[in-house]
C-alpha cells in the first residue's frame, strides 16, 4: 500500500512522466483520470482540489535549466524542484499535503480535502 509519503518518495525517484505515478495520483486524491506526471494544467488542476484557496509559483534555478515550483496559502509556502515543471508542481504539492496533514492532525483539525475513503494505494500500483 502506498500513502501520501509513500507517494513523496516515489516522486523523488521519478525522471518523466509515469503512467504508474498517474494511476497512484488518482486513487490517492479521487481525481479524474489523467497524465498528471506529464501535464502542467492536470497539476494545477490537483492543487486546486486537494489544496484549495493555495497558489503556486513556477520558476526555474539559477542556470534556467532546472524547474521548481512553491505553492503557497498565507504564511506557509513549500517548494520542491524537479526534472520536469509537472513534477516540480506535483512534488511541491505532495509536500505541502503532507506538512498540512500533520499540521492539522497536531492541531486537531481536519486534513486536506480528499475525495476518497483512504488515503491508500492499491499494492498493485506500488512503484518497484
Amino acid at each position: 500500500m502506498t500513502d501520501v509519503n509513500d507517494l513523496d518518495t516515489w516522486l523523488q525517484r521519478a525522471t518523466g512522466a509515469d503512467p504508474g505515478l498517474d494511476a497512484a495520483i488518482v486513487v490517492l486524491f479521487g481525481v479524474p483520470p489523467g497524465d498528471y506526471t506529464a501535464s502542467i494544467e492536470k497539476c494545477r488542476f490537483l492543487l486546486t482540489e486537494t489544496l484549495p484557496g493555495w497558489q503556486m509559483h513556477l520558476g526555474y534555478d539559477v542556470s534556467g535549466v532546472f524547474p521548481y515550483a512553491a505553492v503557497s496559502n498565507g504564511g506557509r509556502r513549500l517548494a520542491a524542484d524537479g526534472p520536469t515543471v509537472p513534477l516540480a508542481i506535483l512534488r511541491a504539492v505532495v509536500r505541502a499535503l503532507s506538512s498540512h496533514s500533520a499540521s492539522a492532525v497536531e492541531a486537531g483539525g481536519a486534513a486536506p480535502r480528499s475525495r476518497t475513503p483512504s488515503d491508500r494505494i492499491p499494492e498493485t500500483m506500488e512503484q518497484t
